[in-house]
């Protein structure tokens, strides 16, 4: 669930976006982030579920 400009957004997602989002928010690197949703969901595509996280708005900002 995103609000990105007041517009509520519900997108549903599979368990391998979930563990990525979920090792992303506990402060995990993309790349062991991947690793992870690959175990729990081997069709796991990152260059999509980027993709789609940033243009929903569930991923607001990059850090090194």
């Amino acid at each position: 669930l995103t609000r990105p400009h007041a517009t509520i957004r519900l997108r549903r997602i599979d368990s391998g976006v979930a563990t990525f989002a979920a090792a992303l928010a506990d402060g995990s690197r993309i790349a062991a982030s991947a690793e992870a949703a690959l175990a729990d969901s081997p069709g796991f595509e990152l260059g999509s579920v980027l993709f789609g996280l940033l243009k929903d708005g569930y991923i607001t900002g990059l850090s090194p």
